[in-house]
């Protein structure tokens, strides 16, 4: 819980109003990083510039900068900064990929298009699942009818999320 307090007090001190647009340091940290090698890195203070960048990663024995505007200490408490949840559910990815993605469409015609060639595409498929849709991108006024989806995929049913 330490860990997780000390990266939101460290995310607070980058987007603070009040040292907006000043150095910043982190200092007295327990800093674990990967380097530009990709390997494991462990620090004692970061230099944030004013633009938000970090502008020197510090170790033992560096001197720390006196001309900073705004100092955070971070009591030895661990910091990972970078360590952003970036993840994927394994079984949505998978799902996706059997799809039909109608994100691109900017028409109904074009949709029905691309629904007609998946279903060509697809024979086995006793389903068309389909998604990204956009019915106000499309200028209909209106859904798409089963009637619409019946013109072109006839044989199977037709289910599309938005």
């Amino acid at each position: 819980m330490k860990t997780f307090a000390l990266a939101m007090c460290a995310a607070a001190a980058l987007i603070a109003p009040a040292p907006a647009l000043a150095d910043q340091l982190i200092d007295n940290v327990e800093g674990i990083r990967l380097d530009e090698d990709g390997k494991i890195d462990r620090f004692e203070a970061l230099l944030i510039d004013d633009g938000g960048r970090v502008k020197a990663v510090l170790h033992r024995g560096d001197k720390r900068p006196s001309d900073v505007d705004y100092r955070l200490d971070g009591k030895g408490r661990t910091l990972m900064p970078g360590m952003i949840d970036a993840h994927l559910h394994v079984m949505d990815l998978g799902l996706s990929a059997m799809l039909l993605d109608l994100s691109d469409t900017n028409s109904l015609e074009e949709a029905l298009d691309k629904i007609a060639a998946f279903a060509r595409e697809n024979p086995a498929r006793p389903w068309i699942l389909g998604r990204g849709w956009n019915q106000e991108k499309w200028g209909l006024g209106r859904f798409p009818t089963a009637a619409d989806l019946d013109a072109v995929v006839a044989d199977r049913p037709v289910w599309l999320a938005t």
